[in-house]
């Protein structure tokens, strides 16, 4: 997928990260993992429940997400 090797994740991780604190709440979800399904909402127009049953399916969804390895289950909650 084409985004995966263009968009410059450790740019949007610095942007993104000055903003989160790592003491408060839940471990924190990856910046990239984040970006990318907003970005696959958004180019699919999709829901928050269907872009997360699509990336479940879709290795090339996963691989621009950052995952090393597929994954079965959903990254985060719905």
């Amino acid at each position: 997928m084409k985004p995966a090797g263009t968009v410059g994740w450790d740019r949007l991780a610095d942007l993104f990260g000055a903003i989160y604190s790592p003491d408060q709440g839940r471990p924190a979800i990856s910046t990239r993992l984040m970006v990318s399904l907003h970005y696959l909402t958004y180019m699919h127009n999709l829901s928050d429940e269907n872009v997360l049953q699509g990336w479940v399916e879709n290795p090339c969804w996963q691989c621009m997400g950052g995952m090393k390895f597929f994954q079965y289950r959903f990254p985060i909650d719905p």
